[in-house]
């Protein structure tokens, strides 16, 4: 039977929307296949930071921007929050409606004390900073000021003593007592630099404290000049100014490594700003001291002046020596080395009454150790007087010689020479023996071209336990025995110490690593400079 043709029509519209359901449909069920299987990449991974946000780089409207920056002693954040609000809303983020900071960093106070700790305080501080850096630039401050205070004294007695203020006093001679004493000065920093500028990187504390002492005597010559005759006059503010000349190398010449120790985790060039920022206020501070400690001591007894500048002097060194003391370096010169290897061998003696000269060293137990960075830096000694601590060998060492010094002094012949050049060169990095040719022994260390700082370090160690094997055959720095006597004690000594120098060695550096000593850094030792190394003729 055939449609009519609305039937037809109605068939017609029936088909084409049910196929358009049908594909709707399948499409539909596609898409919530897709986002059950792979909807994951959508997602925020965990533990993935807002800046490495969603799909295609979008960052959720709800995260908030930290930005933060370090300096001068406290940390200054700003917050951008973004809203879930239109694009207009974050453009207006943007221009800054929508940035907040923190309640701490409002009011006039707060910008006051912020202009401040920027001015003074590196940045960083003090979670970059050596612990002791406010505590080390007070005691600075107290040094500074006592020294300007009595730099005032000295200033009033130098002019008294030139003539300003007596009759027949001429503008001539005052100014050649001054040229005079200017001169003194500058020949002063001259042959000062000449002769200790090698010697300043390996006792930097102790040179510092040495040119705080040695301005102290240069001031009270320059106040004590007007006590005595005319004649010491003039020879008395040379010497004065000498002094001060030659505390201007010392403490130029330590100041760098200095600011080097606090500037770490810092900027060595804002610590020197800053230190430079510190140094204009406290001069500031000093000088308007120094005005009313002029005009009051001109009217007070030469008792009470002399046991003011007393005081004051005393208080410059206690403050220098507080400064040192809070300066833990954690490389090793001479002193520290001393007295870690004077730990260490005390440790080896007490341990079951074990002998360091023992060809077979069983470690030390675990629960031994060496004395941290801080625990030195409080105990080492800041004059050149002190001695060596127990334990340790008293020979003299000649630490860097030539090879040339090294053959005349310990007599040796070619072979033997030869050998132990051999040696250096293998292994070590470093050959040592004691002098033969004087009754007053001493032990010669010649380094190796290119040796490591541990190698030198090992060189430092194992003259020290040379002289301890040398001292158990009763071999001394003055010997009386007969050269052949000496000369086979001298051989057994030093077999014995190159058998056990490395087992030593490594048991001192893991001691020394675990306390936190730099070994790898440049070694600070006390050097004659030379290095030796082979050449083909």
């Amino acid at each position: 039977m055939s449609e009519s043709p609305s039937c037809r029509q109605h068939h017609r519209v029936t088909r084409k929307y049910s196929g358009r359901i049908s594909f709707n449909c399948r499409t539909l069920l596609i898409l919530a296949f897709c986002l059950i299987t792979k909807g994951s990449c959508l997602a925020v991974k965990p533990g993935v930071t807002a800046l490495h946000a969603t799909r295609e780089d979008v960052i959720p409207l709800t995260t908030a921007v930290i930005s933060k920056k370090d300096g001068g002693g406290k940390r200054n954040s700003i917050r951008y929050v973004f809203d879930d609000d239109t694009d207009s809303s974050s453009q207006q983020h943007q221009k800054g409606i929508g940035i907040r900071k923190n309640n701490n960093h409002v009011g006039m106070k707060h910008k006051w004390s912020r202009a401040l700790a920027d001015t003074f305080l590196p940045r960083g501080f003090p979670k970059r900073t050596p612990e002791g850096y406010l505590t080390y630039a007070t005691w600075s401050w107290v040094q500074d000021v006592s020294t300007q205070l009595r730099g005032v004294l000295a200033t009033q007695r130098v002019l008294e003593g030139v003539g300003v203020g007596r009759d027949g006093a001429t503008v001539l001679s005052a100014s050649l007592n001054f040229i005079v004493r200017d001169g003194c000065g500058m020949a002063a920093t001259l042959l000062f630099t000449a002769g200790a500028a090698s010697f300043f990187r390996s006792d930097v504390k102790r040179w510092r404290l040495f040119a705080d002492l040695i301005v102290d005597v240069g001031i009270t010559l320059e106040v004590a000049a007007t006590l005595v005759p005319r004649s010491l006059f003039l020879p008395m503010i040379c010497v004065g100014n000498m002094c001060k000349a030659i505390c201007g190398v010392a403490s130029g010449a330590c100041g760098g490594a200095i600011n080097l120790y606090w500037a770490k985790g810092s900027d060595i060039s804002d610590i020197n700003a800053k230190f430079g920022a510190q140094h204009t206020v406290t001069g500031s501070l000093g000088l308007l001291f120094a005005a009313f400690f002029a005009r009051s001591v001109s009217m007070v007894q030469p008792t009470t002046l002399w046991t003011l500048f007393g005081g004051l002097t005393a208080l410059h060194i206690y403050a220098n020596a507080k400064c040192m003391r809070l300066i833990a370096f954690d490389t090793l010169n001479n002193i520290r080395m001393n007295m870690l290897m004077s730990e260490f061998f005390t440790l080896l003696d007490k341990d079951g009454d074990r002998k360091a000269t023992s060809s077979t060293v069983s470690p030390l137990a675990p629960k031994h150790y060496l004395s941290n960075i801080h625990t030195v830096s409080k105990a080492e000694p800041l004059l050149f007087l002190s001695r060596r601590p127990p334990h340790l060998s008293q020979f003299p060492i000649d630490f860097g010689v030539s090879f040339n010094h090294f053959a005349q002094q310990t007599g040796k012949s070619h072979s033997e020479l030869q050998r132990q050049l051999l040696t250096m060169n293998s292994t070590r990095g470093y050959f040592l023996s004691i002098t033969q040719t004087q009754e007053r022994h001493r032990l010669i260390v010649c380094l190796c071209d290119g040796a490591t700082p541990e190698q030198n370090l090992k060189a430092y160690f194992h003259a020290h336990l040379l002289g301890r094997c040398l001292a158990r055959r009763g071999i001394h720095v003055r010997s009386k025995r007969s050269h052949e006597e000496r000369e086979s004690l001298i051989q057994e000594a030093e077999t014995d110490a190159t058998e056990s120098v490395d087992s030593l060695w490594s048991q001192f550096q893991s001691l020394a690593q675990a306390s936190g000593w730099d070994l790898s850094f440049h070694a600070e030792l006390r050097s004659d400079g030379y290095e030796v190394s082979l050449e083909h003729v």
